[in-house]
């Protein structure tokens, strides 16, 4: 068996300098020319750094905890999916082993009392903060991902800009002599609720918007909130919706032989051969990647901070790297 000793002798160095290329934070202390020398002779000897010795060496176990919603267990929708997804990607590449965990069960408590993970990578969990407030409580390295959670030197988040796509949706909707929109919004229950609240309420309030702007939360009774709105006697030009509901409003106007290209919809969400649909996605690849980026930072000494991503719009129908929303509680 080849030792970092075997390496060090052949490379014309120390066993420490050896030691000091595998690390990750001690790497950089050695030039660059000396690192690819010793990088080149374990290939050659065919050299293995011991896990063992790198766990003790950094004082790390090199384990990460991917916390996931429990009905992922279950059902993961396409936005959920690329999160996942970028995350285990961005992974790949590096000395990092994923322990996937659904909601606060046994096995996570466990993990994180005996310190068996370096920091944790939390996907939005519902409107509750409490278990993300109990896992933050560990003083490990914290990202949440999919909805806003307050910055500490230990903890970062990363979600998609809301506020900016709803504003934009309705300046857009303006220019394109819309005068009565329909804002069908998510309880304040959750974090896109209050987001898209905030956001729209100082313009229903502003005298010189050029237009009539109402917000409504979508309840229980989707199905006639919908009707009534179509059939209102004030008729609706424009539906801003966020959520995937875009494609029953749609439905709903065919039924009611209502010509689809008389009014605007946007919502996050594919509605196939619906040319008149704004059709987004909340770029769940991005952000996954990007929570990846910000616990790395935080594993080696940076501040926590706050990653805000702009959504995107589909750019075709068949686009494959964009997100299709799944009633995901954001």
């Amino acid at each position: 068996m080849i030792t970092a000793l075997d390496v060090a002798e052949a490379a014309g160095v120390s066993k420490t300098t050896v030691s000091y290329v595998f690390s990750a934070d001690k790497a950089k202390l050695i030039s660059e020319k000396t690192r690819n020398r010793v990088m080149e002779t374990a290939a050659r000897l065919g050299y293995q750094p011991s896990y063992l010795g790198r766990s003790l060496s950094a004082n790390r176990t090199f384990n990460i905890a991917l916390v996931l919603p429990s009905r992922c267990g279950k059902n993961m929708s396409q936005h959920m999916l690329n999160i996942f997804h970028a995350i285990i990607k961005s992974s790949e590449n590096s000395e990092y082993n994923l322990s996937i965990f659904l909601g606060g069960d046994k096995r996570l408590e466990t993990s994180l009392h005996s310190r068996r993970i370096d920091g944790v990578i939390v996907v939005g969990l519902g409107s509750s903060t409490a278990l993300l407030d109990h896992i933050a409580s560990f003083k490990l390295p914290l990202v949440v991902v999919n909805r806003y959670y307050p910055v500490s030197p230990l903890v970062s988040c990363v979600r998609a800009n809301l506020t900016e796509w709803v504003l934009n949706e309705i300046d857009f909707m303006q220019q394109s002599a819309c005068r009565n929109i329909m804002v069908f919004n998510k309880s304040a229950q959750s974090d896109s609720g209050r987001e898209i609240t905030a956001a729209v309420q100082p313009k229903i309030k502003d005298n010189q918007t050029p237009c009539r702007i109402e917000l409504a939360t979508m309840g229980k009774n989707l199905r006639e909130q919908f009707l009534a709105a179509l059939q209102a006697p004030l008729k609706y030009d424009a539906f801003i919706i966020n959520g995937n509901e875009g494609a029953l409003l749609l439905q709903l106007a065919e039924e009611l032989n209502i010509a689809l290209d008389s009014f605007i919809v946007s919502n996050f969400y594919r509605v196939s051969g619906s040319r008149f649909t704004r059709l987004w996605h909340r770029n769940g690849y991005g952000m996954g990647g990007e929570a990846w980026k910000l616990l790395m930072k935080l594993l080696n000494g940076g501040q926590g901070e706050c990653s805000i991503l702009p959504v995107e719009q589909y750019s075709t129908v068949n686009d494959s790297n964009s997100d299709s929303e799944g009633g995901f509680d954001v």
